[in-house]
C-alpha cells in the first residue's frame, strides 16, 4: 500500500513539474513581440534580398506599416 502511495505521489510531483514548465511555456509564447520591430526586420530581410539580386536603388527599398514593399 505504501509502494502505491509513493508512485502516486511521484507521479503527482511529475505532473505539477511539467504543469509548471508548459505554464511557463505559454506565458512565453503570449508575449507578441513589438509590430515596429518586426516591420523594420521585414524591411531590412527585403532590402538584403534585394541587394543580393544587386537591384539597384537599394537606398530606398524598405516595407511600410502597411507591410507594402518599395523600391
Amino acid at each position: 500500500m505504501l509502494d502505491s502511495l509513493d508512485r502516486r505521489g511521484a507521479a503527482v510531483t511529475r505532473l505539477e513539474t511539467a504543469l509548471k514548465a508548459l505554464r511557463g511555456e505559454l506565458e512565453q509564447a503570449t508575449v507578441q513581440p513589438d509590430r515596429n520591430d518586426v516591420i523594420h526586420r521585414i524591411s531590412e530581410r527585403y532590402a538584403g534580398i534585394l541587394s543580393s539580386w544587386r537591384y539597384p536603388k537599394l537606398e530606398q527599398a524598405f516595407v511600410d506599416n502597411n507591410l507594402v514593399p518599395y523600391m
